[in-house]
Parts: structure tokens; C-alpha cells; sequence
């Protein structure tokens, strides 16, 4: 077994989440550029459009291999996982614009850290999980 952190699923999710996020954040700059004042929106439509090709991008590549949950059921986890990572990007990237006053264009991609750390463990350990001995 490999102890490198960063083999694996960790490496495919980073290679395939990059194209994710890239799509999410593009999404969301173009529509924040052509109204900037529905940011908190834009930030949800750009999740949603990303989260589109993650799925099976996670499915098929990132976590490949035989699954504890049918596609339907990972897809019904995938989509919880989706709303609190949704969520908790909002209401991070609302108050750090309305209470601290920063540009949401500057501080969503350090919100998108934290965002994307919790979205790899609920993917490997809940979303898409192996069937054990065949990790």
C-alpha cells in the first residue's frame, strides 16, 4: 500500500476536481462579472454546473473501483454532500463579504479550499465508498 498522501484517489480527485473547479469558478466569474450583486447566486449556479461533471468524473476515475452503494444511491449521497458544501460556501462567502468586507472575487477561491478538503473526505469515506479489502 502506497503511505504517500498524495497517490491514488487524492491525486485522481485533484486532477479531475481541477476541471471541476475550473468550470465552477468560470461559470461563476461570467456571471458575477455581468451582475456582480448576485454573488451569493452565482456562487450556487457555479457549484451546481461543476458538480454536474464531478459526479461522474469521482465516480468513474476519481474513485474507481467496486463501491459499497449502487450509482443512484452515490448519486443521492453525492447530491447531500453537494447542498452542504453548497450551503456552507454561501453563507462562508456572505459574511465574509457583508461582515469583513472583502471582494467576493478574492475570497471564494480560499472558501473553495476548505470547500474542496471536506468534499474529498465526504467523497472517499460516505459518497464513494470502497468495499473493504479493495482499496
Amino acid at each position: 500500500m502506497d503511505r504517500n498522501p498524495l497517490s491514488g484517489e487524492a491525486t485522481r480527485y485533484l486532477q479531475s476536481g481541477l476541471g471541476v473547479y475550473a468550470l465552477d469558478l468560470a461559470a461563476f466569474s461570467l456571471l458575477n462579472w455581468l451582475a456582480p450583486q448576485h454573488y451569493v447566486i452565482w456562487t450556487v449556479a457555479g457549484r451546481v454546473i461543476g458538480a454536474a461533471a464531478g459526479f461522474a468524473l469521482h465516480n468513474h476515475y476519481s474513485f474507481a473501483g467496486r463501491k459499497e452503494y449502487s450509482a443512484g444511491q452515490s448519486a443521492v449521497r453525492y447530491a447531500v454532500l453537494l447542498a452542504l458544501n453548497v450551503a456552507l460556501s454561501a453563507m462562508l462567502l456572505n459574511a465574509a463579504v457583508k461582515w469583513l468586507g472583502l471582494d467576493s472575487r478574492w475570497v471564494r477561491p480560499i472558501i473553495d479550499i476548505l470547500i474542496i478538503g471536506l468534499a474529498f473526505l465526504g467523497s472517499k469515506f460516505w459518497v464513494f465508498k470502497q468495499v473493504r479489502g479493495l482499496e
